[in-house]
């Protein structure tokens, strides 16, 4: 390992910034927040550990008084110090380079600190030019910028090439005696003459050729051996391919060129990639990462990316030596977070991109299936409440495991967020005893003991709360209507309003039953029921289903419509769990009833719509269109409309835009 640590404070947005580094580091985060701030105070220290390179747009704009910028990295010379003792030995302690070494590494860890004032000169805790390019060239950063490979960056491999083969200046003389000798002595004297007739030019023109470094002269040999400079893949120039597999080759013959480096050179080597996915499909994203994680176990990277795929590449990997640093930009400052891993064998199976993408979001809101994300991604809501399209809404299935994988508190991530489940999963009902139980064991009703400490406000919401809700579960026997068990007893609705409000303390939102109870309520189940015959049986006979709806009570009519889209009835039971239900009547029911994934929300949104703006639908061609203008001119009163027929998808979309406020 290289470096161990890195510490930015005061540079452009980052106030603090500590990195505790392993051997493959991702940074991760929206665009603007800050990871490449980080990658160019990592640049800025080493361009200056040498030579001084200001930069007076460092600073942090936001506050004028902040006039220094510190950038420090620990370097691990464990391994190095091992390998230098042991050269030593070899040697018998003759060779200098390696005692300038070992005096700088007398410690395990060498820390090197940049200072910068403004208007000042760079001021290092290590003083001495030559001890830090030591440190320059025993851990050195390569910066790999994808947004700018092009043809020209090619020529850039062959620095690595030269520095790979790099030799000594006893065996470099050799080699130009040789090189002299062959010229002078060849049976070819056109050549000869030919450096003759330039030497004299040179000396005319007064000019003298600056001599080779041992990298530049070694690079000149390796093109010379192999007759030429320009790469070629499969007999084309890397121009020829697209900008991703140009990208492609050039990311990988890099790292393949620092890791033969690694294997010959005493070098601890950090590659810097920004967003190495860039114009990159899937299957060379898996092959990148491949490639990433295999050489990890010798070269140090430090990644910036957007890609969920490279990231879940990463995460599925086991092993410890992996760190992933979520960054946010809050209250024009960047703040940095050290993520946790997955922990757990079934987490690691389970995550997929999608849910990866929660790591990158603004706001994350978990739902239970198919059902909730396709009311929450209904184009039309998301033009009346645009907060969301500005989150994630993840499908989790009430997987605790994927929520686990997922929830800022459990990774260690500052990104707001949101559950929301149906009231089954926190309680249910015994109806041949009448009684409500909590789910304890495998529901979301967990003792949270940090209650008994709590005071104020925040204890009568959770501990005082939580108490009442037991005691209601305990002690309340409902009254309820048959067959569906419908129930209007207001101390039913106080312990659902008791568990919701609970519950928001959590960020969960519970649903007064589930979604399809949402969406069809007291306001609005006689404009669904209309709906209902119109458009999802427009083709069908429902005589029988019409006269057993008429026959019914008010409150035994929403219980029919939910259990006819396969929803639940207020005691939270399907159609199949009823038994005080007439056979005959189940059997209608079950013969008209829509399924989950049928598409039915996305109908009842544009009919309510259609209906609110009084639409005609023969004569208009576009009705989409129409909506969408409509509601762009009358925001106010669509968001009135629902606030009043739609109300907890309302609260929902409130608590919501509460959260992604913060």
């Amino acid at each position: 390992m290289g470096i161990e640590k890195i510490k930015i404070e005061n540079y452009k947005s980052i106030k603090k910034c500590y990195l505790n580094l392993k051997q493959l580091n991702v940074l991760i985060g929206e665009n603007g927040c800050g990871k490449t701030n980080v990658i160019s105070a990592i640049k800025y220290f080493y361009n200056n550990l040498i030579s001084e390179n200001n930069d007076e747009e460092i600073f942090d704009k936001n506050n004028q008084f902040s006039n220094t910028v510190k950038i420090g990295i620990v370097y691990n010379c464990k391994e190095l110090k091992k390998i230098i003792i042991k050269k030593m030995k070899a040697i018998n302690a003759n060779e200098d380079y390696y005692k300038k070494i070992y005096k700088l590494i007398t410690k395990d860890k060498i820390y090197l600190e940049l200072i910068k004032t403004k208007n000042l000169p760079i001021r290092w805790n290590i003083p001495l030019r030559e001890d830090r390019e030591i440190i320059y060239n025993i851990f050195p950063i390569y910066i790999i910028d994808t947004k700018n490979i092009n043809s020209e960056s090619w020529k850039f491999i062959w620095k690595q090439i030269g520095d790979l083969i790099k030799i000594e200046n006893e065996v470099s003389k050799d080699f130009q005696n040789q090189i002299t000798h062959i010229i002078k002595e060849g049976q070819d004297n056109k050549i000869a003459k030919g450096f003759v007739e330039l030497e004299k030019v040179l000396k005319d023109s007064e000019i003298k050729i600056k001599k080779y470094t041992q990298r530049e002269y070694a690079t000149s040999i390796a093109k010379m051996y192999y007759s030429g400079e320009n790469f070629e893949i499969s007999e084309h120039s890397p121009s020829y391919f697209s900008e991703g597999t140009n990208s492609f080759n050039y990311i990988n013959t890099f790292i393949n060129i620092i890791y033969a480096i690694k294997n010959k050179k005493i070098k601890f080597p950090t590659i810097i990639i920004d967003e190495p996915e860039i114009s990159l499909h899937h299957k060379y994203i898996d092959k990148i990462s491949e490639n990433l994680i295999n050489k990890s176990k010798k070269i140090q990277f430090i990644l910036s990316t957007h890609s969920s795929r490279l990231l879940k590449n990463i995460l599925k990997e086991e092993g410890d030596n992996r760190k992933v640093f979520n960054l946010k930009y809050k209250n024009k400052y960047t703040q940095c977070t050290e993520m946790k891993l997955l922990d757990e064998q079934r987490q690691i199976t389970f995550i997929q991109d999608e849910h990866v993408n929660c790591y990158f979001s603004n706001m994350i809101v978990l739902v239970e299936g198919e059902s909730e994300l396709e009311l929450l991604n209904n184009k039309y809501l998301k033009i009346i409440y645009p907060i969301l399209s500005d989150v994630d809404i993840i499908k989790a299935e009430s997987n605790r495991v994927i929520e686990n994988s997922l929830l800022p508190n459990k990774r260690n991530y500052k990104t707001s967020y949101l559950i929301e489940i149906d009231m089954d999963k926190v309680m249910s009902v015994d109806v041949k005893e009448n009684k409500f139980k909590i789910k304890n064991r495998d529901g979301y009703f967990i003792y949270n003991e940090k209650e008994n400490y709590y005071y104020g406000e925040k204890r009568v919401e959770t501990y005082e709360r939580r108490n009442r809700i037991n005691k209601m579960i305990e002690k309340c026997r409902f009254h309820y209507s048959l067959p569906f068990y419908a129930c209007r007893d207001t101390n039913f609705y106080d312990l659902k309003g008791n568990i919701k409000k609970y519950f928001l303390n959590y960020n969960i939102f519970v649903n007064d039953t589930t979604i399809e109870g949402m969406l069809i309520n007291n306001n609005n189940y006689d404009k669904f029921w209309t709906f209902y015959k119109n458009v999802i049986m427009k083709d069908k006979d429902i005589q029988d289903l019409e006269k057993y709806y008429n026959s019914l009570k008010e409150y035994n009519k929403l219980n029919l419509l939910r259990l006819l889209v396969s929803g639940k009835t207020d005691y939270l039971l399907k159609l199949e769990q009823l038994d005080k239900i007439y056979e005959t009547d189940k059997q209608l029911i079950n013969k008209n009833k829509i399924g989950k994934t049928s598409g039915w929300i996305t109908l009842w949104i544009e009919y309510y719509l259609v209906n609110l703006f009084k639409i005609d639908n023969s004569k208009d061609s576009d009705v989409s269109k129409n909506i969408n203008t409509l509601i762009l001119k009358n925001k106010d009163m669509c968001e009135y409309n629902f606030r009043n027929n739609f109300t907890e998808l309302f609260n929902l979309i409130k608590e919501i835009s509460k959260r992604f406020s913060n």
